[in-house]
């Protein structure tokens, strides 16, 4: 599939990823509703840049982040075909915690399908829940793939994208006509890991095609470098956005949060090795790093909207004036 950038989202043939900057979810041990989008992250192609880092493939994007700042990843698709995606946080698949090199696989499942999954927002550590996104220091135990025995070290956020076999779901569209033979494979560079937060509630879709539906050679893959807000503006000559408002804050204003209206949808279950995964807070805890007291977030029953399958308001609204 071939991978083009428009209005800050990467198309993936009829994939769309969008990364979006949000609140800081406390990790107080509170199962949290999904916070908003407070706008995309500004992506910038790695091939644009003159003198660009030795170890950044042509093919890559890159992103300005503060450090433990948190994420969220969009997806959608067009023409409503589906799509299989591996989302990958360092050197590990951000689902089941195993190595990245793992191609799509149903035991456990290993990728999520796109548009049934509108987003993720953090790493599976339980049924229905995710630890949330941050931009973390590699090196000192933060990540996720630095805390789970022989995953390999490669900062950033990894995709992967299949579409559906043309014989399997020729009814839907004709693949063959949109195929290009593009095998784009990971690059391992970035000067920012993927770490955990706090946690929410977030039900990641059992594939209900069957993972033989993904057409393996088809198989389309990028990253996305996550770089101080410095060294970007260091590589584009940019000012990078300011540090998010806190989630208290943004509370404090009256603005929304949000639960998806899927209880009755089945959901993965967490990998042992997930399960396990220290947060952000904990390690600090671990390192003996004094540590703040976490913001105490009131939410008003009112403020939490309910989102019906297959409606994103968290994209459309992004509540810029609150940042």
């Amino acid at each position: 599939m071939p991978i083009r950038m428009e209005h800050d989202a990467l198309l993936l043939g009829q994939l769309r990823v969008s990364i979006h900057r949000t609140l800081r979810v406390p990790d107080d041990g509170t199962d949290y509703p999904l916070p908003p989008s407070l706008g995309r992250f500004p992506l910038r192609p790695v091939a644009t840049l003159r003198n660009r880092p030795a170890q950044w493939r042509s093919h890559d994007f890159f992103v300005p982040i503060h450090q433990r700042e948190a994420a969220w990843i969009g997806f959608g698709t067009t023409e409503g075909v589906p799509i299989a995606v591996q989302v990958g946080i360092g050197g590990v698949n951000a689902v089941t915690g195993q190595s990245w090199d793992f191609r799509p696989a149903i035991d456990p499942q290993n990728y999520i399908v796109c548009p049934d999954q509108p987003w993720i927002d953090g790493v599976l550590t339980a049924s229905g829940v995710v630890r949330q996104f941050l931009a973390v220091s590699t090196g000192s135990g933060y990540a996720v793939a630095e805390q789970l025995p022989g995953a390999d070290i490669s900062p950033g956020i990894h995709l992967r994208a299949y579409p559906p076999r043309p014989e399997r779901l020729a009814d839907i569209v004709d693949w063959a006509t949109h195929r290009e033979d593009h095998d784009v494979r990971v690059a391992a560079a970035g000067d920012l890991g993927v770490g955990s937060g706090g946690r929410m509630r977030q039900r990641i879709y059992p594939d209900r095609y069957g993972v033989e539906v993904w057409d393996r050679s088809a198989e389309t893959g990028l990253s996305v470098h996550l770089v101080v807000p410095g060294r970007y503006a260091e590589l584009t000559g940019e000012e990078p956005p300011s540090s998010p408002i806190t989630a208290r804050d943004y509370t404090d204003a009256g603005l929304p949060w949000f639960d998806l209206d899927d209880e009755n949808v089945e959901t993965l279950p967490a990998t042992e090795d997930l399960a396990t995964i220290s947060s952000v807070r904990e390690v600090d805890q671990d390192h003996n790093v004094p540590v703040a007291e976490e913001e105490v977030t009131q939410l008003r029953r009112e403020q939490i909207q309910r989102i019906q399958r297959g409606v994103s308001p968290r994209d459309s609204q992004e509540p810029r004036s609150a940042i």
